[in-house]
């Protein structure tokens, strides 16, 4: 069995959800800011991923970057990957190898690997590391967070093996630390954040480089982000939640952008001594709750908010108009489902295939999570567009199991998932376009 959120957590969290929609209604605005309650083995932090509203802090499509290598694509994830699964044309693994896991409904695709990690990932979403493998985040004591790499197996199966280092963030007792940090393809930056409980929204971005913040902006709300590259090693960090980086002032939930300036002796994100920096932006705002962010290997982002009305919209940014520089802009709406969700990622478009939107649905009634579904798109002249409507992506071998999914530096689609109840280990099941 596989770790599931049991009767007492559900009901806390529907009494949360209840919280937050009483605050909307009345006037104010908590973004989506329904979290879980305070692990019991920290004593100043929680981690988590919000499974009733969104995503944690980073995107869940694992945008490229450094965290310790060079990054220089203009779009996402460049770093090699230490899996043994690429190179040449990969074999699909029979349906059995991991039907204890999942079942793949689109018929264009197939499972190439499979992998085993010692620790499980629990409301933790892993996201790409620049090293070649998934990154984890772990809360701490006294304010501190572990930065976990691991590395796969030179083979399609086999144990990932994982470096961490301990990083003093200086989270305030009492505060959520986001479930999910993002290597960013600029300034060898990992991206992830911390928050105050409901109603207090202000928090922080951090920004980390080796075990150290490097930079730490305001923020209110801040629940998702993902990086965007760009040309001399700039770029753009996508941020969504109640305000843009460097202002801690709660006001619409939407998507923002904050665009890298400096040098990377002196990098930022905010206007100062360098006359090219430009201010953060609201890029779009719609939705109550904030909700997760990916982009794909063509620098298209995609960003699902959900509201309180029992629904959730998708929205598309293609890469022109979300590149760093760019105006505000609504995006392209791509699908409105009831529910919410934590987890998304995007394949890019071939010159053959449609692009594919992986993401995971929870039951706002039950607040549990559903079968995985994907949305296909296309890019045309510039223009992103949905392709049909949603179908069903994945089915979980065991009911309502949590399914992350990230894209890796080959453009794969790495689902990521705990497989025993308490769980003591997770899952990672590699996906790609069958050759």
């Amino acid at each position: 069995m596989t770790k599931q959120i049991d009767g007492n957590a559900a009901r806390a969290l529907a009494t949360m959800m209840m919280i937050g929609s009483a605050a909307v209604a009345a006037g104010a605005c908590d973004g989506g800011q329904i979290l879980p309650p305070p692990l019991p083995d920290t004593t100043s932090t929680t981690t988590g991923m919000d499974p009733t509203t969104s995503s944690s802090t980073a995107g869940s499509g694992g945008a490229g970057g450094s965290g310790g290598s060079t990054a220089t694509t203009t779009s996402t994830s460049t770093s090699a990957s230490s899996s043994g699964t690429g190179g040449a044309a990969p074999t699909c693994l029979d349906g059995a190898a991991i039907a204890d896991v999942l079942a793949i409904k689109d018929p264009s695709l197939c499972a190439i690997a499979r992998y085993d990690a010692a620790e499980a990932l629990g409301f933790n979403a892993p996201s790409w590391g620049a090293h070649g493998g998934p990154l984890t985040l772990r809360a701490g004591k006294n304010g501190t967070f572990d930065l976990v790499r691991w590395t796969p197996p030179a083979d399609t199966k086999g144990t990932l093996t994982k470096q961490e280092v301990n990083v003093d963030g200086k989270i305030p007792t009492g505060a959520f630390l986001g479930g999910q940090a993002v290597d960013v393809p600029f300034f060898g930056w990992t991206a992830l954040s911390w928050t105050g409980a409901f109603p207090d929204t202000t928090g922080e971005v951090l920004l980390v480089k080796g075990s150290a913040v490097d930079k730490r902006y305001a923020t209110s709300g801040a629940y998702a982000a993902a990086g965007i590259g760009a040309a001399n090693m700039q770029g753009r960090l996508l941020l969504t939640g109640l305000s843009p980086v460097g202002d801690a002032k709660a006001g619409a939930n939407g998507l923002y952008a904050a665009d890298t300036c400096g040098t990377p002796a002196q990098p930022s994100l905010l206007p100062g001594m360098d006359a090219t920096c430009k201010a953060p932006i609201s890029v779009a705002t719609w939705g109550d709750s904030s909700g997760p962010v990916a982009v794909d290997h063509a620098g298209n982002a995609f960003v699902i908010a959900s509201s309180f009305d029992d629904t959730q919209e998708a929205r598309g940014f293609d890469a022109a108009s979300i590149a760093r520089g760019a105006a505000p802009t609504a995006g392209t709406k791509l699908f409105t489902i009831p529910g919410f969700g934590s987890s998304v990622a995007a394949l890019a478009p071939t010159a053959t295939a449609p692009g594919i939107i992986a993401y995971q649905p929870s039951s706002s009634t039950t607040f549990l999570p559903e079968d995985a579904i994907e949305q296909q798109y296309t890019v045309t002249g510039g223009k992103l567009a949905a392709m049909g409507v949603p179908t069903t992506l994945f089915q979980s071998a065991v009911p309502n199991a949590l399914l992350y999914v990230m894209i890796d530096d080959q453009d794969r689609l790495w689902v990521g998932t705990d497989q025993a109840s308490p769980a003591t280990g997770a899952t990672y099941v590699v996906v790609t376009r069958k050759p």
